[in-house]
């Protein structure tokens, strides 16, 4: 593939008005360019997000590695920093303010002069002030790509209580009484779904939140917990979970108790991986919203075209994707197009400017995806 310099010139014009990071030097504008994605840990979800990752990457010429984390933040700096100070270093690196380790990875980055995009996570409030937005303060910390996490916590909570209310799953006051299970409180994702939640729930009268556990994303934690509250909160009908894992262990342990899950006890979380898409489908949960495990390989598309000299920030250094809400028939629709995280049929090459100089905006998400695969098989 050959560099389109008329498009490369007109973003750097562009970028410089909008806070680019710093020209690209001929040996980092490559065919194919090395990215580097790492992942905090590797458990389902980030299995899925790396399948995303891979997948994008093979539809693009670009020398994509992932490196699976240990769920541990000493090790995760520790690993992007052995990978940035080696004779090969990747001219990009995609992170996640994993544990607030942020600040840390964008300052290793500025001094290895290497470009580097958080993805999934944004940093924290307090280290936001300190570090300013992409390009302000570190120029070569590009961009941002993460889910709405916010959004996704308060569609899911309204959209849950609604079909409570349509199954007249409601207490002597008229109001859905729900629980809430989040991952992990220290987490900006799991901490933005709840105030989501906090929203919907505050412009409402009609529901009452009895109580918010941590299960720290782990499904056998939402066994545990979903069994303490039912028991203090018997008229709980709405389960609402900050990840797809733990509510299908709650809808486990709901059976065992003699609830029937989505007939008089209501099951919601994020994320739509693995066994929570399946679960769906057979109706132990009511609702998922999904695409958050997408932020990487979105990001691989933007580092990509950034690498190849098409800056992003001419649409937004700063990008947040809305989440795709799930329920039965919709999940089964999606499944019948790409099972359960085959991702082949899709041609992501379709996704980057790059490869595409006619885009005019990033056409990330599942409704696009979808799109894409129904036109072919016309």
């Amino acid at each position: 593939m050959k560099l389109r310099n008329p498009i490369w010139v007109l973003s750097l014009i562009l970028a410089t008005h909008l806070g680019a990071g710093p020209p690209l030097p001929a040996s980092q504008a490559a065919e194919r360019p090395r990215i580097a994605f790492f992942m905090p840990r590797n458990d389902v979800f980030w299995k899925f997000a790396g399948g995303f990752a891979k997948a994008v990457g093979e539809d693009l010429p670009v020398d994509l590695t992932i490196y699976p984390g240990k769920n541990d933040s000493a090790d995760y700096l520790a690993t992007i920093r052995k990978s940035l100070e080696s004779k090969t270093p990747p001219d990009g690196i995609l992170f996640k303010n994993f544990s607030n380790t942020g600040p840390e990875i964008i300052r290793l980055a500025e001094q290895h002069k290497v470009f580097a995009l958080n993805v999934d996570e944004a940093l924290s409030e307090e280290d936001g002030v300190k570090m300013g937005k992409p390009r302000e303060k570190f120029r070569y910390w590009v961009g941002q790509i993460t889910s709405d996490d916010e959004e996704a916590g308060y569609n899911l909570a309204n959209q849950l209580i609604d079909a409570a209310k349509a199954k007249g799953l409601v207490d002597k006051q008229g109001r859905v009484q729900l629980v809430a299970i989040a991952g992990n409180p220290y987490e900006g994702t799991s901490s933005d779904r709840i105030a989501g939640l906090q929203i919907a729930l505050a412009q409402r009268k009609d529901a009452l939140l009895n109580e918010v556990v941590a299960a720290y994303w782990k499904e056998p934690r939402g066994h545990e917990r979903l069994r303490e509250v039912l028991h203090r909160y018997p008229e709980t009908r709405v389960i609402w979970a900050t990840n797809d894992g733990m509510p299908l262990g709650a809808s486990r342990e709901a059976r065992k108790m003699g609830f029937k899950p989505n007939q008089n006890l209501l099951l919601g979380g994020i994320g739509t991986v693995g066994e929570g898409m399946k679960s769906l489908i057979d109706g132990d949960v009511t609702l998922s919203a999904g695409g958050n495990y997408m932020a990487g390989g979105w990001g691989v598309i933007l580092m990509f075209d950034y690498l190849n000299g098409l800056d992003f920030a001419t649409e937004s250094a700063v990008m947040r994707i809305s989440l795709h809400l799930f329920n039965k028939e919709k999940m089964a629709r999606y499944v019948n197009k790409l099972g359960y995280g085959a991702w082949g049929p899709v041609d992501f090459s379709r996704f980057s400017k790059v490869q595409n100089p006619q885009l005019l905006k990033y056409p990330f998400g599942f409704p696009v995806m979808l799109s894409q695969l129904e036109s072919a098989a016309d």
